[in-house]
């Protein structure tokens, strides 16, 4: 899904996280955001890539210290939602975006 604020483009890649393990699913969606990242860059595309989650997944999922480390080493932009109000509960190391 793409979107725009103003001049800056945003690319979102929407994730579940309903796997049997939070862990996997993680891993699934690291190598696919570097990936894509990698992309972007190589065509010097000028999008900010983010990766959106559920709220349950938050709380769980990316509450471990190990997946916090890596959200952090590697700068990832979530957008965390409420699936079911349909609405954005935070954003987190997103550049210029604040709830």
């Amino acid at each position: 899904m793409t979107a725009q604020k103003g001049e800056e483009k945003i690319l979102v890649e929407v994730k579940s996280f309903i796997g049997i393990s939070g862990l996997h699913d993680f891993e699934v969606a690291l190598g696919k955001y570097t990936l894509y990242l990698t992309v972007l860059r190589k065509r010097k595309l000028n999008y900010v890539l983010c990766v959106a989650i559920d709220e349950k997944a938050y709380k769980s999922t990316f509450q471990r210290p190990m997946i916090q480390l890596a959200v952090e080493e590697h700068q990832i932009p979530l957008i965390v939602t409420n699936l079911n109000q349909e609405e954005v509960i935070k954003w987190i190391n997103y550049p210029t975006i604040a709830p």
